[in-house]
């Protein structure tokens, strides 16, 4: 609801004729004491005596199909992450195993094969051996990918740190994790808000490397009274002055989708000195962190 001083000052450019019509959501109250949401078109017809000119539109139904949107949305994202639990889980279990039991093998052939006479079949085993090793690499890089077991072993901050560390050595760009290293931190978020928040971060390192021209990036996580909030800050190029999200930004809306179904607000910036920050913030269980 607006007061009168709010509402001046929310008007002011229309009686500057900076702008001219002002779209704002605010809450309106029935006759009956009842409020419902409401979206506001508001216009300064101009003559002698200046008057504006407000459609009201009731929003209801709209700001509860958006609820509901976030809510499938969510579910989706908890039906995606145990799928690729699931998965992960059936590819160390079967796939891994066997792998690594015929790389067992070959080795062992390798090791039978050192004679002189054997030296063409000793280099197949040994072509065998160095294919397998990468085959071996490939299946926990997919596991890990699928699903991060380091977090759900030792937790969000240890998951960042590997996460920094793997993304400085792939991309070459310094990845640098920082945090107020409150240990029960973790403890007041959900499965639900450590995966996310992972993915996010996850999601923006993958957008500096593809986008950015950094060369360096920060990653922190801290408690700010009832929430958490975690950024992340390059240092590259930034967005251009007035950019919006593009449809095809299929990263930064699955962000936004992903803070949103948590009940949390996420901010794209570029801050003055250059560079790109996203800004994360979730809130916390019960609004303060569990003993």
């Amino acid at each position: 609801m607006h007061t009168r001083e709010s509402f001046e000052a929310q008007i002011a450019p229309l009686r500057s004729g900076e702008q001219q019509m002002l779209l704002f959501e605010t809450v309106r109250r029935r006759k009956d004491g009842t409020t419902y949401p409401a979206e506001v078109r508001l216009q300064l017809m101009p003559g002698d005596s200046p008057v504006f000119l407000a459609v009201v539109q009731d929003i209801t139904e709209r700001d509860r199909a958006a609820s509901q949107l976030r809510e499938f949305t969510a579910h989706l994202q908890t039906v995606r992450e145990e799928e690729k639990a699931s998965i992960a889980r059936e590819v160390h279990d079967d796939l891994g195993s066997t792998l690594a039991a015929l790389k067992m093998d070959a080795y062992w052939l390798a090791g039978k094969l050192e004679a002189k006479e054997m030296q063409t079949l000793h280099a197949c085993a040994k072509s065998m051996t160095a294919l397998l090793d990468n085959a071996v690499l490939a299946t926990r890089r997919i596991i890990t990918d699928l699903r991060p077991t380091i977090l759900d072993e030792i937790g969000l901050m240890a998951a960042l740190k590997w996460q920094c560390a793997e993304f400085q050595k792939r991309s070459g760009i310094k990845c640098h994790l920082s945090s107020d290293e409150n240990e029960s931190l973790e403890d007041s978020l959900d499965k639900l808000q450590l995966i996310n928040l992972f993915r996010i971060a996850q999601e923006a390192l993958t957008n500096v490397a593809r986008h950015s021209g950094a060369s360096k990036v920060e990653v922190d996580l801290r408690q700010h009274d009832k929430k958490i909030a975690l950024t992340i800050t390059d240092n590259g190029r930034g967005l251009p002055k007035g950019h919006t999200i593009a449809p095809t930004s299929y990263g930064m809306r699955g962000m936004r989708e992903r803070v949103e179904s948590l009940q949390g607000k996420i901010k794209f910036d570029t801050p003055p000195e250059g560079g790109f920050s996203v800004i994360v913030k979730l809130p916390l269980l019960h609004g303060s962190v569990k003993s």
